[in-house]
Order: structure tokens, then C-alpha cells, then sequence
């Protein structure tokens, strides 16, 4: 029955592959996506032939022969996964309970006062990227200062500003990487953020801010949220890591 269908569908295929390589196909004039800055560098890797090359692109575990590297907490988990045969029934719209349970938990510390006092709303998304677009959709739709663009640090993950636009938003930078020192600049980032107009949307980086690397100190920290709070900025932090 299914080589049938195979049979039967083929010819179908091969007109549309033709019709679309002739330019008559309605997706004709779909323009190809730029190559990801990040995931670019990957590919490129890939068909890099040098023997001595290292990947200095994705922050993945790799052994010598440039295989990603399993940990072993993780093929564990994978054990008693299948050993639970779990049903694979649909979460509920906000996700897994006790997941979001569990990373609110990770986030801020199982005894905070905003775990014991319910002061803490979750939601679980597919993936980083998932996240940033549900949570931007939802500031375009319900942050009250309609106004308010979008500031993110120069630089950052890339594909921040594409996720922010797309959700409708204005983008800006705020500095904080000074390439001369190669270092953070703080002093940049408080005077573009003291700056910017009243209830912006600020993005920050917890731990290993990416791509630089480079994260405030506990007392430049005090200082940033000094200036936000002051500001009456909306903060959201990607914690990536």
C-alpha cells in the first residue's frame, strides 16, 4: 500500500520541483534566508578540510574527533525515561507542572520568597527562540507603554533583534561590549540606559553573556538595576546557560 501511494504521488512531486525550478511555482519569489551567524560558522566548519581546525562556534561539548560528547547525567535520564513508558499524553498550554515547578525552582532557589509566597508565573516553550517570540508577542500585545522599543546589548545573540522585529517591535542597542578594552563597559550601558526614554523593554544576559562572554560584577549588577528601576524599564533576562 505505501509503495502505491509512493508510485502514485511521484509524479505529482516532480512536476511541482519543476515548476518551482522554472520559477512558475507561487513560492518563485520566497528570498532565501541570510546563513545564521551562529549556525553559519557551524556549516562552515563542517566543510572546513584542515586537520588541525576547532570549533569555536556552538558551545557544545565535542570529544577529539569533534563528535559531540553525551554526559553521562544525561544518557542516565534517558534511562529512566523509557523505563517510566511514559504515555506521551498533551501537555497542558502553559506546559509540564512539575517542569515549570523545577525551573522556577533552578532559577531563583527552591526557598526564595517569590517561590513561597506564589509571586512566580511559568510557562514552558519549545526551546530559547520559542521563548524570546512568546514572550515578545506578549509584550507587543499587553505592555502598557505601546511606545517602547526593544534595547539589547551590542552586541548579542543575533537573533534577538530578528525575534523582536518580527514580533513588531523597534529595536535598540545599548553599549556594552568595549571592543578597545575588550572588555564590558559599564559605565556605557548605565548612561545609555539612563538615557533612553521611561518604560522601555530592556533585555539582559544571565551568566556567560553571549557572544562576549563578559558579565557585570555583583556591584555593576546593583548598579544596572539602580538605573532600571529608576528608569521604570521592563527587564527581560535571557538566561541561556
Amino acid at each position: 500500500m505505501l509503495t502505491n501511494a509512493i508510485n502514485r504521488f511521484t509524479p505529482i512531486t516532480s512536476q511541482a520541483a519543476r515548476a518551482f525550478a522554472a520559477g512558475n511555482s507561487p513560492w518563485a519569489a520566497v528570498q532565501k534566508a541570510p546563513v545564521d551567524p551562529i549556525l553559519g560558522v557551524a556549516e562552515a566548519f563542517k566543510k572546513d578540510t584542515h586537520p588541525n581546525k576547532a570549533m569555536l562556534g556552538v558551545g557544545a561539548f565535542r570529544d577529539n574527533n569533534g563528535l559531540p560528547v553525551v554526559l553521562d547525567c544525561v544518557r542516565e535520564a534517558e534511562k529512566r525515561i523509557l523505563a517510566m513508558k511514559m504515555d506521551h499524553e498533551y501537555s497542558p498550554i502553559d506546559g509540564n507542572a512539575s517542569y515549570r515547578a523545577k525551573a522556577a525552582a533552578l532559577a531563583f532557589g527552591a526557598d526564595h520568597d517569590v517561590i513561597k509566597s506564589g509571586r512566580v508565573a511559568t510557562l514552558q516553550s519549545l526551546s530559547g527562540t520559542g521563548a524570546l517570540r512568546v514572550g515578545f508577542e506578549f509584550l507587543r500585545e499587553w505592555y502598557p507603554n505601546k511606545d517602547a522599543k526593544i534595547m539589547i546589548p551590542d552586541p548579542t545573540w543575533p537573533t534577538h533583534n530578528g525575534i523582536a522585529a518580527k514580533a513588531g517591535f523597534d529595536v535598540q542597542t545599548y553599549r556594552y561590549f568595549d571592543r578597545t578594552n575588550r572588555g564590558f563597559d559599564c559605565d556605557g550601558m548605565l548612561e545609555d540606559l539612563d538615557r533612553a526614554p521611561k518604560e522601555q523593554i530592556v533585555i539582559l544576559h544571565a551568566c556567560a553573556h553571549n557572544p562576549t562572554g563578559q558579565d557585570p560584577t555583583h556591584d555593576q549588577w546593583k548598579q544596572i538595576l539602580e538605573v532600571v528601576k529608576r528608569k521604570n524599564h521592563m527587564v527581560g533576562m535571557d538566561c541561556a546557560y
